[in-house]
């Protein structure tokens, strides 16, 4: 929790998280911080203000909200800070996309937050979006243009949101992924299409969300990004065009908070994968994993559900894609309840890939597991647990109560 204090010869704010705390005679707070360069502030009719930035907010610069409701709108990266304080707050941030690279395909698309997002008090939303992955230029004559793929979506937060006491609502998407390049022809060599590119990831590398204290029920909702379009036209016979696959909603991912009423409310869902193009031999993309990493055991209890993204039409066979968890989940030290599937498949024996590829462990609480597919580890913990399973069952430790749903 991050402190500071500003004082005056008649003043003294104290500013513990988000709280602004004065004993004033008859002065009023300090002013926000100047915006960054880009950014525009109007005021609304509740009190509160619209402030809207052009080019995100740079490492080092913030944008400061009022104690009223406001509205936050960020084009491009948070790289520094957003302090939105009280009021129920609707802060959105989407990220610029990549551009092109000639002869080397789209650029990736930024992350959404790398910075840090305080919502502070109040019922509040926050939306964020990672960049869009940029599109393949053209075939180009003269230039190295063999492998051309569509840019990598970004992904939407890798910083750190904190959400405060009030009801809050959390949506981060990973960008989509760029179309991959088109067919053609430079200095009379054909050239075939080249595949679309991969989604972003909802979460990854030190992302953290802190979901503060308070007795009401948060909102998570986190998605991978969609895998872009494979190019259109001629493709190689021996590795043909393929449609990105879908990000993976937490690569990995820190869940913080003291809550002490409902269980929030966490949905982590894997992105889809990429369309073919309409050659006869393109492919479409595999379903990312709903869970790399993910690490709830700071937070007193959680309710999850977990599931890989689904495969586009033609997507190749791939196991290891579209699991709900391919490495590993560690639930709360209070009771939870988990429930994790895997994508569905277009080329397989199986409907859907496994739940559980790897391991999901609880720890504390009595839990309730239910995992359709466990092909890894299930580890209940302690405390009176109930682990329900659609076949294969899995290794499974410690579950007190254990209930076959049937087969998968």
């Amino acid at each position: 929790m991050r402190s500071r204090l500003w004082y005056s010869n008649r003043t003294h704010a104290a500013v513990v998280g988000c709280s602004l705390l004065f004993v004033t005679f008859g002065m009023t707070p300090p002013a926000h911080a100047a915006d960054p360069t880009g950014c525009t502030r109007s005021s609304l009719d509740a009190g509160g203000v619209r402030v809207t930035c052009a080019a995100g907010v740079p490492a080092g610069q913030s944008v400061e909200g009022t104690d009223f409701t406001d509205i936050i709108e960020i084009t491009g990266t948070v790289a520094g800070s957003i302090v939105s304080r009280g009021g129920d707050d609707r802060i959105t941030v989407t990220a610029a996309p990549g551009g092109t690279r000639p002869g080397r395909g789209g650029a990736p698309g930024p992350a959404g937050v790398t910075g840090a997002i305080d919502a502070c008090e109040g019922n509040d939303t926050v939306t964020i979006t990672g960049g869009r992955g940029g599109d393949a230029p053209p075939v180009q004559s003269g230039a190295n243009q063999l492998v051309a793929p569509g840019g990598l979506g970004g992904d939407a937060l890798t910083g750190t949101i904190r959400t405060g006491t009030g009801k809050d609502t959390v949506t981060l998407t990973g960008g989509q992924g760029g179309a991959g390049r088109a067919a053609g022809t430079s200095g009379g060599v054909a050239l075939v299409a080249t595949d679309g590119g991969g989604g972003g990831d909802g979460t990854s590398g030190g992302a953290v969300i802190d979901i503060g204290s308070g007795d009401l029920t948060d909102f998570l909702r986190i998605t991978g990004g969609k895998g872009g379009p494979a190019g259109p036209g001629r493709t190689s016979s021996l590795d043909p065009a393929a449609g990105g696959g879908g990000g993976t909603a937490v690569a990995a991912l820190n869940l913080l908070g003291t809550h002490t009423g409902t269980r929030p409310d966490v949905l982590l869902q894997g992105g889809t994968g990429g369309q073919r193009s309409s050659a006869p031999n393109s492919l479409g993309g595999n379903g990312g994993p709903g869970v790399q990493t993910f690490d709830g055991t700071s937070v007193p209890g959680i309710n999850v559900t977990i599931a890989g993204g689904s495969d586009a039409p033609g997507a190749g066979a791939n196991r290891f894609a579209n699991v709900g968890i391919r490495a590993r989940f560690t639930a709360s030290m209070g009771p939870d309840t988990v429930s994790v599937t895997g994508g569905t498949i277009a080329n397989g024996s199986t409907a859907y890939a496994a739940g559980v590829f790897a391991a999901l462990r609880s720890l504390a609480g009595d839990d309730t597991l239910t995992v359709f597919g466990n092909r890894g580890l299930v580890d209940c913990g302690s405390g009176n647990d109930a682990y329900n399973y659609l076949s294969p069952r899995g290794v499974n430790s410690d579950c007190e109560t254990i209930t076959n749903l049937g087969r998968s």
